[in-house]
């Protein structure tokens, strides 16, 4: 798998911030949430291999591919990353994060810990937070209350949560999402603290700058 270019590298300003978490810890709920309070911030939309489920649309939610087409991709270096996740495989292409960047967005990317992983690989410079559950217990009740899998793939689900919740410590931001509004309010915090990073307001400055009087 071939690494595309850094932000810097490509000349792009925009930020990657990465969210990872087990399946049902609420990760999608929480992006969205950052989403609606910053427009600057567009998801990186992945390519998946599994069907479509009801209300997902296509180009919006994901790409929806075949195995087909995601064997070309891979075999191109298409993918950023990509991960067989519950049984699917799913990946970000170089192509949609290099369109983000380019529209001057910064990125975020709602992706499951193997993907999170490659890209802070590729990007380290990537903004990255953990979302935990506040138990197992609580994770496997928000699983089953969901009703859109059958047993059989709740089970693999939760089975695969143990190993997941273990991968918090890849990520440089961990929130236990025991309250949702608390933990978007977390969210919100780190986000605008990396948007006044030093080098994320050179611009600013200087504009500040230029507006003291020059010396007689």
């Amino acid at each position: 798998m071939t690494e595309g270019p850094s932000t810097e590298e490509a000349g792009h300003l925009g930020r990657l911030f990465v969210i990872s978490a087990p399946s049902g810890a609420g990760k999608t709920t929480l992006a969205h949430a950052l989403m609606r309070k910053y427009p600057e911030l567009q998801i990186s939309v992945s390519h998946t291999t599994r069907s479509p489920r009801p209300g997902d649309r296509d180009g919006i939610d994901y790409h929806f591919v075949n195995d087909v087409t995601f064997d070309a991709m891979i075999a191109a270096s298409d993918f950023l990353e990509w991960a067989h996740v519950h049984q699917h495989r799913y990946g970000t292409s170089h192509k949609e994060v290099n369109r983000l960047l380019a529209a001057g967005a910064n990125v975020l990317f709602d992706v499951d810990y193997q993907g999170g992983i490659a890209i802070l690989e590729a990007h380290p410079e990537a903004i990255s937070v953990f979302i935990l559950p506040p138990s197992y217990a609580e994770l496997e009740a928000r699983i089953r209350r969901r009703g859109t899998d059958s047993p059989e793939i709740i089970e693999g689900r939760l089975a695969i949560a143990k190993h997941e919740m273990q991968q918090y410590g890849h990520y440089k931001y961990t929130i236990v999402n025991d309250h949702l509004e608390e933990a978007i309010a977390t969210l919100n915090g780190i986000y605008m603290a990396h948007q006044h990073l030093t080098n994320s307001m050179h611009g600013r400055a200087r504009e500040v700058l230029a507006s003291v009087p020059a010396e007689s």
